[in-house]
């Protein structure tokens, strides 16, 4: 028996009528979007990036050009446990992105 494992309470989609569904390429948020191409070099068609940014509402972790990385290697969509930027750009691209909202702050590490 497979347990059922859903998102964390108040993450939502970018655009209310988005979904997704697929397999899960899991990944931790570090600072630094290496950490993603990784789990992207693994994707196939339709897999999901999963991000754990720890739920920090101090920083995003994602914005347009990671999503646009993402598209370019087949995901077929993201979700944060974390906040993203450049929304009207996501909304633009298309792939479904769920996050807690929206900080326009990137990472910044000393």
């Amino acid at each position: 028996q497979v347990p059922l494992r859903i998102a964390p309470s108040g993450i939502h989609p970018l655009v209310p009528e988005m979904r997704v569904a697929g397999r899960v390429l899991p990944s931790r948020h570090r600072g630094s979007v290496d950490v993603f191409l990784e789990a992207m070099k693994k994707a196939l068609p339709g897999d999901v990036l999963v991000v754990d940014n720890d739920g920090r509402s101090d920083e995003s972790c994602v914005g347009d050009l990671t999503v646009l990385e993402a598209r370019a290697w087949g995901v077929a969509g993201l979700v944060l446990r974390g906040y993203h930027r450049d929304t009207n750009e996501l909304v633009g691209l298309g792939i479904p992105v769920f996050s807690y909202g929206s900080y326009p702050a990137g990472p910044r590490r000393l």
